[in-house]
């Protein structure tokens, strides 16, 4: 038995060897079967606790539903260079720990991606109780198939679009990866290219990612057509007792591992951080300048994004939450149903993930007929667009941010009330149902390009850099007081700026 367990113990041990050293250099290969099977994992994983924290969600309708979502999607939202910027010195040097970091704080991070896609996701036509009771009665194999059938066409059906949004996220993860030294396609691929790699290598490269990318897309896409057209009313499952603790568990640990600790450590530092830049004039200056620059950009774009997905967004009820697709085909909106859908296909380039979209917007606006737009801002504005597109029309389709339409309408009748005391009500109520969630969308928006490193790096014109690529170069050099307190400025800047602006549109609102 001794023996035994040596043999195996040191097989264990060769085997972690053989890990480790494959991990250290990986090529393109190895990287990209690496990072799908690391989504895959994270996707598998996360989901119990995308289950558990939507029901959660899902059992409280009143005034703390809006607080409970912002405890659900804070550790997303979270800046993805601080965390990485905070973990990277603990597992430095060690491959096998970086990738065990990268797997539990990727999945920390996406787990409000695949609650967002089940609260959008319309409810299974197979309810919980048809599956109980066609359990109770099985008698032959047949009856087994077709209780397979039952639960293929049903509860799998609409887990899915949430299975598919978190594998895509988790694949497509740069920043958190590439800080902490772990194995990912995308980093393995910018690096190439930043180092030199010509354009059509990268976009030989980058086609398989891309190709696997949309083929899970329209797996998400069927699935959403196949349960949105049996679409019934939603019905509120009880939630039990080890859901409640799952997410509550989830909840605690998120915050505190992706959302507290980081941001504690880069307090701790910020203090000598700021002396520092005190005394420095010219770099203070240059910091305003880039996050100025970033922020402008991401606007901009937010803006132009938002007013798009309204076109993309008006017919594709498939992702309205609870809403359905009619698939019927004599039925007399078929025409425009298929023209939403070819809308829908301008969401496609920013799904593929901003490294795709940045190298084919890189080779089409190296073209000869459109190289003299290279080295303007427009390439980056295009490519933030595109970006935040689906991102826009995702948060459109979220009926926390989308006001009743009913409602809106009487807000604004209200407003234009001869009345004095019932234009402030109306114009009260109009900014509380339309124009703050709108605000919050825009800035969500915002903050989201701001953040985007791989388009501001590849398409960017010389002497327009967000102050993000900047930092991200600095960071794989080690935490300093003068770089925390320069990571503050431009992650932490956009928020304090938001802040200050929501009072000031609150109170001419009102």
């Amino acid at each position: 038995m001794n023996a035994t367990a040596a043999l195996a113990w040191l097989a264990i041990r060769d085997l972690a060897i053989k890990l480790e050293n494959s991990l250290r250099a990986p090529n393109f290969a190895v990287a990209l079967e690496w990072s799908a099977l690391r989504a895959l994992l994270i996707a598998l994983i996360a989901f119990p606790m995308c289950f558990a924290v939507a029901r959660w969600l899902q059992r409280d309708d009143g005034p703390r539903r809006r607080w409970r979502w912002i405890a659900v999607v804070g550790p997303f939202l979270f800046p993805e260079l601080l965390v990485g910027y905070t973990y990277a010195p603990w597992v430095a040097g060690r491959p096998l720990q970086a990738e065990l970091a990268c797997v539990a704080l990727m999945l920390l991070r996406v787990v409000p991606v695949g609650v967002v896609a089940l609260s959008l996701t319309p409810p299974s036509a197979v309810t919980p109780s048809a599956l109980y009771c066609r359990r109770l009665s099985l008698r032959t194999w047949r009856d087994g198939v077709e209780w397979l059938r039952l639960w293929l066409a049903g509860p799998l059906t609409s887990a899915v679009p949430a299975l598919a949004l978190v594998w895509l996220v988790s694949f497509q993860q740069f920043e958190l990866a590439a800080l902490v030294r772990a194995v990912s396609w995308s980093d393995w691929l910018f690096v190439q290219q930043v180092g030199g790699l010509s354009l059509e290598a990268s976009l030989r490269a980058a086609l398989w990612p891309a190709v696997g990318q949309l083929a899970v897309l329209a797996l998400a896409m069927l699935a959403v057509t196949k349960t949105a057209g049996d679409a019934q009313a939603a019905t509120v499952i009880p939630l039990t007792r080890r859901q409640r603790a799952l997410a509550a568990a989830y909840l605690v640990v998120a915050w505190t591992v992706v959302v507290g600790w980081p941001a504690a450590s880069l307090a701790a530092g910020l203090p000598a951080g700021f002396q520092q830049l005190v005394r420095q004039p010219l770099r203070l200056q240059g910091l305003a300048r880039e996050l100025f620059a970033g922020l402008a950009a991401a606007m901009l774009a937010a803006l132009i994004a938002w007013a798009l997905s309204r076109r993309v967004s008006q017919e594709a009820a498939g992702l309205h939450p609870r809403g359905g697709l009619q698939t019927d085909d004599h039925s007399p909106g078929k025409v425009a149903r298929w023209r939403s859908r070819w809308r829908f296909l301008l969401c496609l380039p920013g799904l593929s993930g901003s490294l795709v979209l940045g190298l084919a917007l890189v080779a089409l606006f190296q073209s000869p007929l459109l190289r003299v737009l290279y080295n303007t801002p427009l390439p980056w504005l295009v490519g933030l667009v595109l970006y935040l597109l689906p991102r826009s029309v995702l948060l459109r389709a979220w009926d926390n941010v989308s006001g009743p339409p009913a409602a809106e309408w009487l807000a604004e009748q209200l407003a234009a009330s001869p009345d004095a005391a019932q234009q402030r009500h109306g114009r009260r109520l109009r900014w509380r149902l339309v124009e703050e969630p709108r605000f919050l969308a825009v800035a969500v928006l915002t903050y989201w390009g701001y953040l985007d490193l791989t388009t501001a790096y590849l398409l960017a014109p010389t002497g327009l850099t967000s102050g993000v690529v900047r930092l991200y170069n600095f960071m794989h050099f080690g935490r300093t007081a003068a770089l925390s307190a320069e990571a503050a400025v431009l992650l932490v800047g956009p928020v304090v700026l938001a802040a200050l602006v929501w009072p000031l549109l609150r109170r001419g609102r009102a």
